[in-house]
């Protein structure tokens, strides 16, 4: 399965890109992330389940806007 997540808010200077790949590292989610200026578009694809887990972390640590 493939997703494209978008987040918008404070995503620079937290650390957000390496978070990102160490936990879809840990789910064997592939994919990549992209920063442009307030936004971060994010690709993965893997397992239904690990991309449900990826996208819960993301609210759970940030509490961000994520669609």
């Amino acid at each position: 399965m493939i997703i494209k997540y978008t987040v918008k808010g404070l995503v620079q200077g937290i650390g957000y890109r390496p978070w990102v790949a160490k936990l879809a590292d840990e789910l064997n989610i592939d994919g990549w992330v992209r920063n442009t200026g307030g936004i971060v578009s994010i690709l993965a694809s893997g397992e239904e389940k690990s991309l449900q887990i990826l996208k819960l972390e993301f609210l759970r640590r940030f509490l961000l806007e994520v669609s």
